[in-house]
């Protein structure tokens, strides 16, 4: 059996925005690129080369809980596997240590 190794290319952001996940206050857009253009603006944390995300589930990411907390929103894509982004509700965050915070995430139906 080959061991195949996936060398790590996913984007992750996180943003701050007026979305929560009871979708009461959805925002719509003309296209796919005015929909990316909007949460691009609103990046306040870009993380590079992350291994695959798996939907509604939680990853680490190398920041103080502190410099994050702010944020209610990520986008991201698993590059090497696919183009599409998923928009998604930070639902939770917890601190793991003083580098690290463990982030909470389910997918935006209505953005995804």
């Amino acid at each position: 059996m080959a061991n195949i190794t996936i060398t790590p290319a996913g984007q992750l952001y996180l943003c701050k925005t007026p979305l929560e996940n009871d979708y009461k206050n959805q925002l719509t857009f003309a296209n796919a690129t005015a929909q990316y253009n909007y949460f691009v603006s609103k990046i306040a944390h870009t993380f590079d080369n992350y291994t695959y995300m798996k939907k509604d589930g939680a990853i680490k990411v190398g920041k103080n809980i502190d410099e994050i907390i702010d944020c209610n929103y990520l986008f991201y894509k698993n590059t090497g596997f696919t183009s599409k982004w998923y928009y998604c509700f930070i639902t939770n965050m917890e601190y793991v240590n003083e580098n690290t915070t463990l982030i909470n995430f389910e997918t935006d139906c209505f953005q995804t």
